[in-house]
């Protein structure tokens, strides 16, 4: 008892005590109710031994290399030996777990009780769990009768009092309500107001979610909803929902527009609703819909005179107010706000419109009231907002923006009245201090138009009052005179641009034409207005000569060399895109000669120059001087550190990889020498002008994201050029780029080893083969002729045998010679690499030194151990068991006995195994032999068919899986581990990896320094995952943080190569959706984790332990049910195979039909008797602590799935099962492993194997709602692809050097020597591979970016069906077409 009470006393207030926690035991803490004294004696003897041996266990341990295992302890010794202390205690805990064990519940509820009252988390967690248990229990009569008085109880007024609180009585009332089966129909009104008064925002959207679902008809529900989407913003929800409820085309077109960021197109389209739309097929709802959406695109669109005239005729006082301030018409805003008829809630807007009024009155005392009052209201909105959400929240903050300039206001027209007021000359410090501030406290570039509005409008009615009070000092102080001025033309450029950033190009030429008010401007300013101008015209095809003409018409006589450079560079934008590429290349230079340092203008000429080229060369008119100038400009840019140019060195690296085959048609052969030039091909014409510009000149750190295309490069003709680049990136970044290229050079090894050994093979087989076709020749020449002095027949077949090997003889040959000219080319590469390497080592040894010991122990120390590797082969075996297209009752087949005798040869047969491997124990050797002795295919009693193999390896498994638990517990000691690691000096050593992946993602190098690594963690974390277990480091780092990093090993190295590429494509991708105001302002990018290759098949991969896998969900159901994880593919199996359990198909149209049927009817069985819509949603919901997180991870993922479909669709990759699809759960984030392309092996083009185009099955379509689905699934992938597709993206660069280093790599896989890296196809083919395959894939971009041309607008008015999402919509219902699902393998899952 004594213990127990200092046990309470130590616990915080409202901690569960241990004896009553709900993981101290079983079912009411009956773990410990047979514990007798007597048994605890006899147990004692074990304890104690244990305890007197834990020092030498500790000291020693399981895991120190190559030392001796110490005896094992007996499991009981006599009680004599066991000292009268530990006796004791052991006694006196026996009696405790015997008192806890006879506590009845009524024992506990009055402990239980207490922590309700003193812990209000549980209190909450509590009712949510019981709730749903007793409403479970009743009958259909009792929670008919008791719903009226949940609805009463729920509208009680007093529950008002805790609206501040967190939880509160509401919240748990409706959370436990929502997870109730089947749920208590609520009024939709009471559910909303409830909801946004009380804070339970993400508890009543999804009760409101399922109502309208379920009552489809019922408008109440769906109101409710739309209010509650709209009140938080989630603008993508709401427009989701409507695009399902709408009945007319016309507003899923609009609301497609709006969320595309196309609102010219949308307000179009909403203008003529009402006058093409019958209104008999549209409800009210959907026509005011239509209104609200007009209102808010001319708001966006600032149009704010026809929005005025609009609130005048429609009685709208609240727009009208809206209106006026900005149209700075003071007067009728006067006479609105004192008018009596005028009754509008006092919102933050509201107030802040009084304040507005107040200052221009200059009553600064009366604009602070205003202020202060809508600094209070808005607080209290902030409060009522969810938790984590950030939408809202994010809205909330430009109010408070807005509020602070507000107060500066105040502070600005004190500041004029003191100086006006002065006798002497005045500062007016206030005013430039706050002015000054202004400029630099701007709101992101992609936040929305109408808050960039609200902010710089009101800025510029205060410019104006500067302008006004700075008058008079026009001589007297010319510079504070133009302070206003100056600043307002700041600001209505600003404006401008913004404008041109989000798209809307008619509202930027209106701004900048109208805004500014005043005849006279700076220079400065005026340069800036005319190149926001221009580029507004650049983005308006049809108006490309009024661009030209403002630009042809300016007086240059004002501007500098510098502003004159960067006006003939837009003339030269805008001639290009007229075709008019004479004039362009004029306007470039002249900008050029004008100022060399012009970045904008050496990349606008470059990009001229290459599509020149590229033309050219397509009509077989190659002009080398075009390729020359486009690569020298390009790198003058990159040089002057101008970053849309960095993300051209792909398409340098492209050229330079067929620098060697510029030929030219005969005709333009004939041609250029007649001309006295050289003939062609021309002949590294890349690498000599990179050579000459500079390329090794540039920061080093600009080639680091293309690294593993500059180690491939080795291998190729450019190598001497990429060996120059190489050795210079080296020795100015060592750290990012040893360990990449010291695993290169050991596979550079391992091929070249390889490469030899098959180039004797050949050698003899040619010997041989030679000696058969002498022999052969031979006999030809020595066989008689026939009776009549011809040739006879045995002469003539001896003749065709020698040819047969003579012809063999020489395709030898050629094999043989591809073989020497592969060992050639990888011996080159290979001595370039190691001549990189020694220079590295020996300008930094210490640190090199210690990269060897950090990459070798790692590679040593964390190798998976006997038992494991033999769980990893059994799962495997079970996974191949399951992709045989075989029912259980089918006979093992041939193939499948042939893989059980290769892994019985290569995988337990072992005993010369090193490292780690030998510290089996003999329960894991008697297990080894045992699955040898039982799996090995000569045995008479192997199992017969499929079923009984696959029970054979799923209860072998579980042993296994038994075996690795007990002996291994989830983390392992590092010190035990790795001793090398932990005694490792890390004396200025970078985190691995992490460089590399900040310089990859577009960013330069940090100015604050690198992040070094400080330690390692003390724990080895075990990740065991679909039967394989890797090791978890933690990087301990300077900047506080801890980063994760999983220890992959056995890796397969054509497809590390392949997911190294492919990451390398979603840097870039991340770096196009930045710049795009769509994508940016949904925050979509993917989430690429840092990969670190330390030797060939081993590396360290970034994954954090919150990382689980999305099978797992399904696992988790199938064991809570008493079900194997198999059952679903079995039952699919069974349903589909015939009576011998084959489910192949005969070859006709009959029997493909009905095998089709079969697979249909099959799924739709496993669908409802096995695996439920629900279970990836209540694994979430038990996972996450509140539907405030829950609803946050919901839209993360979402819009990672949909990110995730798109690099699918584009790259064609498949095989995405729930164990290769990794989610986080505390973001929301995703990540994909084990990703290869299949290329057709004739075409040699990317195939698309599956009948789905990207996983979407119904489990992710419940989790995230059919509102999710329309509203932020398709729109992410929407404005993701317009984003890659928008103008001067440098996709198609990425791509080809995507598409040539895999194509290379597929072809060296293909090849006799397997997994080289120098390709069997010759260049020619290559860049033709290249550029259809890369072609195909933007086609595929293409389908998905929305349509948004200017006859669409009509097209949709005639009332024919919408496409400007058509392609992304045909997608979502091919991937969610159960006829596509059942197609798939059963391992795909598709039923989840």
């Amino acid at each position: 008892q004594q213990q127990q009470q200092q046990q309470q006393q130590q616990q915080p207030q409202g901690a569960v005590p241990p004896h009553l926690h709900p993981n101290a035991g079983g079912p009411g803490g009956q773990q410990g109710t047979g514990a007798a004294p007597a048994e605890a004696e006899a147990a004692a003897g074990g304890a104690a031994a244990a305890a007197a041996d834990g020092s030498s266990r500790a000291g020693t341990g399981d895991a120190a290399a190559g030392a001796a295992q110490p005896p094992r302890p007996p499991l009981s010794v006599p009680k004599e030996a066991v000292p009268d202390p530990v006796m004791a205690m052991l006694h006196e805990h026996a009696a405790f777990l015997h008192k806890c064990g006879e506590l009845k519940l009524r024992d506990l509820m009055f402990a239980v009780r207490e922590c309700l009252h003193a812990d209000p988390q549980m209190a909450y967690h509590l009712w949510v769990i019981m709730f749903p248990i007793v409403w479970s229990t009743m009958e259909k009569n009792q929670q008919v009768t008791l719903a009226k008085p949940i609805i009463g109880l729920l509208s009680k007024e007093y529950h008002f009092k805790q609206a501040h609180l967190r939880p509160n009585v509401i919240q748990a009332l409706l959370d436990g309500i929502a997870v109730s089966q089947p749920q208590p129909k609520l009024p939709p009104e009471l559910i909303k107001f409830l909801g946004k008064t009380y804070n339970a925002w993400h508890i009543a959207i999804p009760l409101l979610e399922s109502h309208v679902v379920m009552f489809p008809n019922d408008l109440r529900c769906f109101d409710a909803l739309l209010e509650l989407y709209k009140l938080l913003n989630e603008d993508d929800m709401l427009c989701g929902l409507w695009r399902r409820r709408c009945n007319s085309e016309v507003t899923k077109s609009a609301l497609s527009f709006i969320q595309t960021g196309h609102l010219e197109l949308a307000q179009e389209l909403l203008g003529d609703a009402p006058r093409t739309v019958q209104p008999d097929k549209v409800s009210r709802s959907e026509q005011a819909m239509w209104i609200e959406q007009w209102v808010g695109c001319t708001k966006s669109l600032s149009q704010w005179d026809i929005l005025e005239e609009y609130a005048r005729e429609t009685h709208n006082q609240e727009l009208s107010l809206d209106c006026l301030w900005r149209l700075q018409d003071w007067i009728g805003l006067k006479q609105t706000l004192s008018s009596k008829v005028v009754q509008l809630e006092e919102s933050p807007q509201m107030l802040m419109i009084k304040s507005y009024m107040a200052l221009q009155e200059s009553d600064t005392l009366s604009s602070d009231r205003c202020t202060s009052q809508a600094a209070i209201a808005a607080l209290l909105r902030w409060w009522q907002l969810p938790e984590v959400a950030s939408k809202p929240q994010a809205h909330l903050l430009q109010t408070f923006q807005q509020l602070v300039e507000l107060r500066e206001d105040t502070r600005v027209y004190a500041d004029l009245a003191q100086g006006a007021a002065a006798k002497q000359e005045y500062p007016y410090q206030e005013v430039r201090d706050i002015t000054d501030t202004w400029r630099l406290r701007i709101p992101n570039e992609w936040e929305s138009m109408q808050h960039w509005q609200d902010l710089l409008m009101w800025r510029n009615h205060i410019y104006n009052t500067i302008i006004t009070a700075f008058a008079p000092l026009a001589e007297a102080n010319p510079q504070l005179h133009q302070l206003g001025y100056r600043d307002k033309a700041w600001s209505v450029n600003k404006l401008g641009a913004i404008a041109t950033f989000h798209g809307h190009t008619d509202t930027c030429l209106s701004i900048l034409n109208t805004m500014y008010g005043f005849s006279a401007m700076e220079v400065q300013e005026a340069f800036v207005k005319i190149r926001e101008q221009a580029r507004a015209y650049l983005e308006r095809p049809a108006e490309l000569m009024a661009g030209l003409n403002l630009l042809s018409t300016t007086n240059l006589d004002y501007f500098g060399a510098q502003h004159q450079s960067e006006i003939f560079r837009l003339k030269g934008c805008l001639l290009a895109q007229m075709k008019d590429t004479k004039a362009a290349h004029q306007s470039f230079f002249q900008s050029l000669y004008l100022w060399k340092q012009s970045a904008e203008a050496w990349l606008g000429w470059g990009r001229l120059c290459d599509e020149l080229w590229d033309k050219n060369a397509a009509a077989g008119m190659p002009t080398p001087e075009l390729l020359e100038y486009a690569v020298h400009s390009i790198l003058q840019a990159v040089k002057l550190g101008h970053a849309p140019a960095r993300g051209l060195l792909p398409r340098l690296l492209y050229l330079l990889s067929f620098d060697n085959n510029i030929t030219a048609s005969q005709e333009v052969q004939a041609q250029l020498m007649a001309q006295g030039a050289p003939p062609g091909p021309w002949l590294n014409v890349v690498g000599q002008a990179m050579e000459r510009s500079g390329a090794l000149e540039l920061a080093p750190w600009v080639w680091l994201p293309w690294l593993p295309q500059l180690q491939m490069a080795l291998a190729r003709p450019e190598a001497s050029l990429i060996k120059q680049i190489l050795m210079t990136l080296a020795l100015a970044l060592p750290q990012a780029v040893y360990l990449p290229l010291r695993s290169f050079s050991f596979s550079l090894r391992d091929c070249i080893q390889r490469s030899a050994t098959e180039f004797k093979d050949k050698q003899k087989q040619v010997a041989q083969l030679q000696s058969v076709c002498l022999a052969a020749q031979t006999k030809a020449r020595e066989m008689p002729p026939d009776a009549d002095g011809g040739v006879s027949q045995a002469a003539l077949a001896a003749q065709q045998q020698a040819l047969k090997a003579a012809d063999a003889v020489r395709q030898m040959l050629t094999s043989l010679q591809h073989v020497e000219h592969v060992r050639a080319m990888e011996g080159r590469a290979f001595e370039h690499g190691r001549q990189v390497n020694d220079a590295v080592r020996e300008k930094y040894p210490h640190l090199t030194t210690t990269l060897d010991a950090l990459a070798t122990e790692v590679s040593r120390a964390f190798v998976a151990r006997q038992e494991e590797r033999l769980l990893a082969v059994v799962n495997a075996l079970l996974h191949r068991c399951y992709k045989l297209p075989f029912a259980g009752q089918h006979e093992v087949p041939d193939v499948l006995k042939k893989e059980l005798l290769g892994v019985c040869r290569a995988c337990f047969q072992d005993s010369n195994s090193s490292g780690k491997s030998r510290r089996a124990s003999a329960g894991g050797s008697s297990l080894r032999e045992e699955f040898v002795r039982d799996m090995h295919p000569e045995n008479p009693n192997i199992p017969a068919t499929l079923e009984r193999l696959m029970d054979y390896l799923k209860a072998f498994r579980g042993r296994l899986l038994c075996e690795v638990e007990d002996k291994m517990s989830n983390s392992l000691r590092l010190e035990d581990e790795a001793p090398v690691l932990r005694d490792l000096p890390l004396v200025d050593i970078e985190m691995p990896g992490l460089y590399a992946a900040h310089v990859a993602a577009g960013e330069p190098p940090p100015k604050d320094g690198v992040v070094l690594l400080e330690a390692f963690g003390a724990s080895v974390g075990i990740v065991r995952r679909a039967g394989a277990s890797h090791r978890r480091l933690a990087f301990i780092c300077s900047d506080g943080h801890v980063r994760h990093m999983l220890v992959q090993l056995s890796q397969n190295v054509p497809q590390q190569g392949t997911e190294e590429r492919v990451a390398q494509v979603m840097r870039s991708l991340n770096r196009m959706l930045d710049a795009h105001a769509q994508s940016r302002s949904r925050a979509l990018a993917w989430r690429v984790p840092m990969a670190v290759v330390i030797y060939p098949g081993t590396r360290l991969f970034e994954e954090d332990p919150s990382f689980i896998t999305y099978g797992e969900a399904y696992d988790v159901n199938l064991l809570r049910y008493g079900r194997e994880s198999d059952v679903p593919i079995n039952v699919f199996k069974k349903r589909c195979a015939n009576a011998a359990g084959d489910m192949t198909p005969h070859p006709t149209a009959e029997h493909i039909a009905e095998a089709a049927e079969k697979r249909l009817v099959a799924y739709h069985d496993v669908c409802e008797r096995i695996v439920s819509e629900n279970v990836f949603a209540q694994y979430v919901y038990k996972s996450l602590p509140s539907s405030n997180h829950l609803w946050a991870f919901k839209k993360t993922l979402c819009m990672h799935t949909a990110l995730a479909g798109l690099l699918c669709r584009m790259l064609l990759l498949g095989g995405r099962t729930p164990f290769k699809v990794l989610i986080a759960k505390d973001t929301g984030c995703m990540a994909h492993t084990e990703l290869i392309l299949v290329y057709d092996e004739r075409s040699g083009m990317l195939q698309n194997m599956e009948a789905v185009p990207f996983r979407l099955t119904r489990n992710l379509t419940s989790f995230f709602s059919g509102f999710g689905v329309e509203g932020i699934f398709c729109m992410a992938m929407v404005n993701a692809a317009q984003a890659i597709l928008h103008k001067n993206t440098n996709i198609q660069h990425v791509l080809a050097l995507f598409f040539r280093d895999d194509i290379v790599a597929w072809s060296g896989r293909r090849s006799t020597s397997k997994n080289t890296i120098v390709s069997g196809l010759k260049n020619e083919m290559i860049k033709s591979l290249v550029i259809k395959n890369s072609g195909a894939a933007l086609a595929r971009l293409r389908e998905i970016a929305p349509s948004v041309a200017p006859e669409e607008v009509q097209h949709v008015l005639v009332g024919r069906e919408s496409t400007v999402i058509h392609g992304v919509r045909a997608l979502v219902e091919a991937a969610t077409e159960p006829r596509n699902l059942c197609k798939m393998e059963a391992t795909w899952h598709p039923w989840f």
